[in-house]
């Protein structure tokens, strides 16, 4: 089960990451246009372990691995505490606890806070490590505003994927009881 919501969450991913780099295209925001650019093709990496080597724990880490860099690029080269990088670590948080063991949420949700709360530490004691990329109120609203829909976006999708998962292993074990039952 967590390989094929695994793998769909990559495709959703990717495809986030696309959407991102249009919409840094449009905001002139080169530095994160190559990072989305760069997130996405490593992503596509993963899924190509994924799909064709079945290399599902590696591509899993590496592609965890490889989002807490990002944050941390995008956190110091885009506002800090200001930006929306918080959006996406719940959202990456979020896929990690749906794809992972149950036995694995509380090791997962503290690697993700103990990074919450080194990355908010750097933003209000370190604030000359945080590039200003905003130059208009406007530029706040609308990258705040995108990412927010981005990550409720996914968080719908992620949540449709599993019940929709949930649902389809469901009807195939119904279906295996009444065959049980007509056999006996």
């Amino acid at each position: 089960m967590e390989i094929q919501i695994y793998n769909a969450l990559l495709v959703i991913t990717i495809f986030s990451c696309l959407v991102f780099v249009a919409f840094n295209l449009v905001l002139s925001n080169y530095i994160l246009l190559w990072a989305s650019l760069s997130a996405a093709l490593f992503l596509l990496g993963c899924f190509y372990l994924l799909r064709v080597l079945n290399a599902y724990k590696t591509s899993f880490f590496l592609a965890l691995a490889m989002s807490y860099l990002a944050f941390t690029y995008s956190f110091l080269n885009h506002e800090g505490i200001y930006g929306p990088t918080f959006y996406m670590l719940l959202l990456v948080h979020l896929i990690v606890h749906s794809i992972v063991k149950l036995k694995y949420h509380y090791v997962w949700s503290i690697i993700n806070g103990l990074f919450f709360l080194g990355l908010f530490y750097i933003g209000l004691y370190h604030e000359a490590l945080i590039t200003k990329s905003y130059t208009s109120k406007g530029a706040i609203f609308i990258d705040h505003g995108f990412t927010y829909i981005v990550s409720i976006i996914g968080f719908t999708l992620l949540i449709n994927s599993v019940r929709r998962f949930y649902e389809n292993q469901r009807t195939k074990v119904k279906e295996q009881t009444v065959a049980l039952v007509e056999t006996n």
